[in-house]
């Protein structure tokens, strides 16, 4: 497994832990609730490592032109 998969892996607990310390819920008390509230969050919240630069020329979702691929969002990926 690669180094990057264990980090993503960690922040991605010390985001619902985050969540379970605001809702002020022992991560081990969590139920299917905390985790809908937990996916609701991510799926509309901004991912601030897909920021771009006013000089970028491309938007979200545009396609590029070189590949064909459409641009990420700016939100997380959940699909």
């Amino acid at each position: 497994m690669s180094v990057l998969t264990c980090r993503s892996y960690a922040f991605d607990l010390l985001r619902w832990f985050r969540l379970m310390w605001c809702l002020e819920t022992p991560w081990n008390a969590s139920t299917p609730a905390e985790a809908e509230v937990f996916v609701s969050w991510m799926r509309n919240a901004s991912n601030y490592q897909r920021g771009r630069n006013a000089s970028e020329t491309s938007r979200p979702g545009s396609v590029n032109p070189k590949t064909g691929k459409p641009s990420l969002s700016l939100g997380f990926a959940w699909r």
